[in-house]
């Protein structure tokens, strides 16, 4: 990088963390890191979490859990690999990249990973080891919609004749 932003200087890690949920009953938390000051190789820890949740009646519900679970064990394995390459030095800065948190989710997701990444911060680093820590949040739109203004795009979807599903276009009229 030609000129960095002053966070991005050889001193910073950047972690990207996600969760994603599979049909066949399977949630995989991944969390990547940078490897060193150039920002274009990166170290990789992956686990699998179990989608389901035993309600007040001791069911098994499936709920598509955001927060990632091992947090604490990915990101101390993260840390010590970069350590290790990087002679022995822990990072200043830790920039954490999250995708996927709803708005419903943004507040309890948020506290335990921070909670997680400060308990491994203390299990790598040690009780002095403070580094700064910067969260960077992708939350989820799915209610994000787009349209145009072109009679011709305003078309699309709506069958050949460009009526809709009861047979009326839009103004209304069959």
């Amino acid at each position: 990088l030609r000129n960095p932003h002053w966070l991005l200087n050889a001193d910073t890690i950047v972690f990207g963390a996600d969760v994603t949920h599979s049909a066949a009953g399977i949630s995989v938390a991944g969390v990547v890191a940078t490897r060193g000051n150039d920002f274009a190789t990166y170290f990789s820890e992956i686990r699998a979490q179990s989608p389901y949740v035993y309600g007040a009646d001791k069911k098994r519900q499936r709920k598509a859990e955001e927060q990632i679970i091992y947090l604490a064990e990915m990101a101390e394995a993260l840390l010590r690999r970069c350590r290790d390459n990087n002679n022995c030095r822990l990072p200043s800065t830790v920039l954490y990249y999250r995708d996927g948190v709803s708005d419903g989710q943004f507040k309890p997701v948020l506290t335990l990973e921070m909670n997680q990444l400060a308990n491994a911060f203390q299990n790598v680093g040690g009780e002095g080891y403070h580094p700064q820590l910067v969260i960077i949040v992708g939350q989820k739109r799915h209610q994000t919609r787009f349209s145009s203004t072109s009679h011709k795009m305003a078309r699309v979807g709506k069958g050949k004749d460009g009526k809709g599903k009861d047979g009326k276009g839009k103004d209304g009229k069959g």
